[in-house]
């Protein structure tokens, strides 16, 4: 598997607007900066 640039280029806002409030943002290839995804109150799972 491989992070697509589709994904990672776009703002991490755009990715986590889908989730409900309190989310869980799941970062399987670890392709996303921590701090941005759970200074937005989601949380993040990775492997």
């Amino acid at each position: 598997a491989v992070s697509h640039a589709k994904y990672t280029t776009q703002p991490v806002a755009n990715l986590l607007a889908p989730l409900k409030r309190c989310g869980v943002f799941i970062d399987i290839k670890s392709a996303y900066m921590p701090e941005a995804i759970t200074a937005t109150g989601a949380y993040l799972w990775r492997l």
